[in-house]
């Protein structure tokens, strides 16, 4: 049986009022955060909110009420669960000690926001005074926080996991196709977005039954349903380093640039059957509850 949370002490700690308050402010920098303080839907809070989990609702509750506490939170969650994540820290000032854990050279992510934004050949730092420069520009364009690793150089998989009648993990290998491309090799805004880059990002099948069980493990104490996305990077001695976990990634055919579509597609699951499947998920869920 689960414990009960108690959501009044949670509120001593998180701001989340209730219904939307004043829909009109002043235009500027700041807009988004305040409206990330003072939105909550209407369907979050009167709907879907009752049916959920108390792990799922206290999941949703971080991230909802504070972006920053839940990828925090994420890595915290997979170093004490055993699943593997390259050392890191969150920047909130440019000023910040560096960790002495940390050894160069370091990837600087957007902490809020995804999609690549901002990931770039400039991303990645070689000494301190690079990564203050970094931190500087980022934290004062965006006005958030910063999440600094360290760069792992090797191999990166995409891992998927797609449920039906169990759980099924696809490894697909990303290859960069890009002569031109730096020292270091990896999915940038560009690759991603931009028209002339297409075709630089490619994937081929990865087998790996230790790192399927990892993605397994991943999977399930985040409390993921359905399916979800994972990066990984694997270094030279074959140790594995989880990066990201998506559990709403971008989802198509795999001649849409879907990186989920375009991993299953390899191994003959097309996306009438991915569809297939998360319905046949679903449908068990509600026969399992009623």
């Amino acid at each position: 049986m689960e414990k009960e949370i108690n959501w009044d002490e949670l509120d001593k700690h998180f701001t989340l009022p209730k219904g939307i308050i004043s829909p009109f402010y002043k235009g500027g920098i700041k807009i988004p955060r305040k409206l990330k303080k003072k939105i909550k839907s209407y369907f979050w809070e009167k709907v879907h909110w009752k049916n959920l989990t108390n792990a799922q609702r206290l999941w949703s509750y971080l991230g909802i009420s504070n972006p920053n506490y839940k990828w925090f939170l994420i890595k915290k969650i997979f170093i004490q669960n055993g699943i593997p994540v390259p050392n890191y820290q969150l920047f909130n000032t440019s000023r910040e000690p560096i960790n002495s854990t940390l050894r160069f050279p370091l990837i600087t992510k957007l902490n809020e926001i995804h999609g690549s934004v901002e990931i770039t050949d400039d991303s990645v730092v070689e000494s301190e005074g690079d990564l203050r420069k970094r931190l500087k520009y980022l934290i004062g364009t965006y006005q958030q926080s910063v999440l600094v690793e360290e760069y792992i150089v090797g191999t990166e998989v995409t891992a998927v996991l797609l449920e039906g009648f169990k759980k099924k993990v696809y490894l697909g290998e990303i290859v960069i196709n890009d002569e031109s491309d730096g020292k270091y090799k990896f999915k940038k805004f560009e690759y991603e977005w931009l028209e002339k880059y297409e075709g630089v990002i490619k994937y081929q099948k990865y087998q790996d039954k230790v790192l399927c069980e990892y993605v397994k493990k991943a999977f399930q104490i985040l409390d993921m349903s359905d399916y979800g996305r994972f990066d990984i990077r694997i270094d030279s001695s074959g140790r594995y380093f989880f990066l990201d976990a998506n559990t709403n990634p971008q989802l198509g055919p795999y001649n849409h640039d879907s990186p989920v579509g375009i991993v299953l597609n390899m191994y003959g699951v097309n996306f009438s059957e991915i569809l297939r499947r998360i319905l046949l998920n679903t449908t068990k869920q509600w026969g399992d509850k009623y």
